[in-house]
């Protein structure tokens, strides 16, 4: 059977519990015993639940059952109060409340079909090309079971009403995403901001701005909790002291250019661009891989061999650690410049990659401060984001890994 080099789509392990019941994403945090219904000869996916469930330090029963059937009657019964499933099979009447464990899924095709292989995976970069979110955008579309309910935890509740106020400070000439108008903040983004102010009881306070320099000086003479209408890649972000939040939409950057030119190589040509957006041309960034060695702590062996063959292709190479323990005493054993950056894993059995990093940090390595930790995790949230900086990790990408965004991260970290 021959499979495809592109993956079409990522798949995860989820926790479901009934779309009657009050359980919701945030609730289960706060549960006092999570009950867990698991089916039995599921080993890999339960492995991956019992594993999340404890980097989240969530205290829980599990409770196995012998076939599919008798784990969902025991949750429409109130035996349980979330069982097991994967993202791209819903349970009847139930929620996801919790998504972990991604990994990408192929096409396959009889052995020696090789030609119906290349043109699928050549069809499928393409798709990638053009629309880049659209694997996404099927999936929450026909897949994902959305709460239409705006609900937080009491930790949020609590936050949010010490806050009262949310400062913003908003560009005024980002149009459609955020400008002025009337003397008054207008568009997309600022819409969606005061929705969510709405529902959660704050109240907006805007400031405009009318460019990066402007933002800079505005940041400096003030005090700000949220920025919007300015490009934020991670760079920008890093220089201000902000974090990224979860994407609330997206956008595509595209090379535009005369249609009799053929060449698609950039290299070498004259490229405009928009004053102000220079740094979200990430060519100068780029790190070339080529030659490098990595440490990979990885506990999901499909997840490392791919990761492992995408290096590969880019003519580097890795040593791969299964969990977190391993990881950090290879590297605290190895010799100085045996590892150029170390590619770590967050949910791990053993010892998690928060863990590893900092018994990385704290150690007596040549390289222990100096190392770049780059975190890869199945979120892309602000909490998961700060906590791997707070581990002392250099930077946080996305599951699953895309080789651009990966060389992109690694040309910020990595010293000449």
């Amino acid at each position: 059977m021959n499979s495809l080099k592109n993956s079409y789509g990522t798949v995860y392990t989820t926790l479901c519990a009934l779309a009657a019941s009050t359980l919701h994403e945030n609730d289960i945090y706060n549960v006092d015993m999570l009950r867990v219904g698991l089916w039995e000869v599921a080993e890999t996916r339960n492995e991956e639940v019992l594993t999340f469930l404890k980097s989240e330090n969530m205290p829980y029963e599990i409770i196995y059952y012998e076939t599919a059937e008798e784990q969902l009657e025991a949750l429409n019964n109130g035996s349980v109060d979330v069982i097991s499933s994967v993202s791209l099979s819903p349970v009847a009447n139930a929620r996801i409340v919790a998504q972990f464990a991604p990994r990408p899924y192929y096409f396959a095709s009889t052995k020696g079909n090789t030609e119906l292989v290349e043109k699928l995976d050549a069809t499928i970069e393409l798709i990638d090309q053009v629309e880049p979110n659209l694997q996404e955008t099927l999936y929450n579309n026909y897949f994902r079971v959305a709460n239409e309910a705006f609900r937080l935890n009491d930790r949020q509740k609590e936050a949010i009403a010490e806050q009262g106020t949310l400062r913003v400070l908003c560009s005024e000439n980002a149009a459609p995403y955020a400008y002025k108008l009337n003397d008054k903040p207008a568009g997309m983004l600022v819409s969606i901001l005061n929705d969510f102010c709405d529902k959660a009881g704050l109240t907006a306070e805007y400031t405009t701005c009318e460019s990066r320099e402007h933002v800079i000086k505005l940041l400096a003479d003030g005090s700000y909790d949220v920025l919007i209408g300015i490009p934020l890649t991670s760079g920008l972000c890093s220089e201000l002291g902000f974090i990224n939040s979860a994407p609330v939409m997206t956008s595509v950057l595209a090379y535009v250019q005369h249609p009799t030119k053929s060449s698609t190589d950039t290299s070498g040509q004259t490229i405009a661009l928009v004053k102000g957006l220079e740094e979200q041309i990430p060519t100068g960034s780029y790190a070339d891989v080529k030659g490098m060695h990595f440490l990979l702590a990885e506990d999901n062996e499909l997840n490392s061999e791919i990761v492992t063959e995408l290096l590969k292709a880019e003519g580097a190479t890795c040593d791969v650690a299964v969990n977190g323990q391993l990881a950090a005493e290879r590297f605290i054993s190895s010799p100085a410049k045996t590892y150029t950056a170390v590619l770590m894993d967050v949910m791990m059995p053993v010892m998690n990659g928060y863990e590893a990093t900092k018994a990385i940090r704290a150690s007596k390595h040549p390289e222990a401060l100096t190392i770049p930790i780059v975190a890869m995790t199945a979120n892309a949230f602000v909490k998961d984001v700060q906590d791997a900086l707070d581990a002392g990790m250099n930077a946080h990408i996305a599951k699953p890994i895309n080789m651009d965004t990966l060389k992109n991260t690694l040309g910020s970290c990595i010293k000449p």
